[in-house]
C-alpha cells in the first residue's frame, strides 16, 4: 500500500489539479525508480509542458488584444482619411466650379473691357478714369490729344499733373 496505493491516490488527486488547471503546485516523489516513480517523472513533465501552454496562451491573448486594438485604431483612421477625403474631393470640386466661374468672369471683364476701350476709343471728346487714389487708369485719344500727352506717360501718375498750376495745388491739397 505504501508502494503503490499511497502513490497511486498522490498520482491522482495531481492529475486532477492538473486537469482543473491548478498549477500551483508541487509534484514530488520518493518513488524515482519503479513504475509509479516514472509515472510521476512524466506528471512533472506534462506539468512543465501545460505551464508553457498556459504562458503562450496568455502571450497569444495579449497579442490578439493588442492587434484588437490596432484593428480598430485602423479602422478609426481609415474612417477619418474617408471623411477628410470626401472633404477634399468636395473642395476640388467647389474649386472647379469657382474657377468656371472666375474664368467666365475673367472673359466677360475681357469682353467689357475691349467694348469699353473701343468706346472710349471711338469718342472725340477727352474722358480719363482714376481710381480712389487719384491715379490715372485710362485715358482715352480724345484726352490725348487734349493735354498733349500719350496714354503711356499719363497712365499710373496722379490727375493733378493734367492740372494747371493753381487747380492742381487745391487739388493736391
Amino acid at each position: 500500500q505504501a508502494y503503490v496505493i499511497k502513490p497511486l491516490l498522490k498520482i491522482t488527486k495531481n492529475i486532477t489539479r492538473l486537469a482543473n488547471n491548478e498549477l500551483d503546485f508541487e509534484i514530488t516523489s520518493s518513488h524515482s525508480n519503479n513504475e509509479v516513480g516514472q509515472i510521476i517523472k512524466a506528471l512533472v513533465v506534462f506539468k512543465k509542458h501545460l505551464v508553457k501552454l498556459k504562458e503562450s496562451e496568455n502571450k497569444i491573448s495579449q497579442t490578439n488584444d493588442t492587434l484588437l486594438q490596432k484593428l480598430a485604431e485602423n479602422k478609426t483612421l481609415r474612417i477619418q482619411s474617408e471623411e477628410q477625403t470626401n472633404k477634399a474631393l468636395l473642395m476640388a470640386e467647389q474649386m472647379s466650379e469657382a474657377r468656371v466661374v472666375a474664368e467666365k468672369a475673367t472673359i466677360k471683364a475681357k469682353t467689357e473691357r475691349l467694348f469699353v476701350s473701343s468706346v472710349l476709343n471711338a469718342v472725340r471728346d477727352a474722358i480719363i478714369t482714376i481710381n480712389s487714389k487719384g491715379l490715372v487708369e485710362v485715358i482715352n485719344p480724345g484726352a490725348e490729344d487734349m493735354f498733349g500727352y500719350k496714354s503711356y506717360e499719363v497712365v499710373g501718375k496722379n490727375i493733378s499733373m493734367l492740372m494747371p498750376e493753381p487747380t492742381r495745388s487745391a487739388h493736391d491739397a
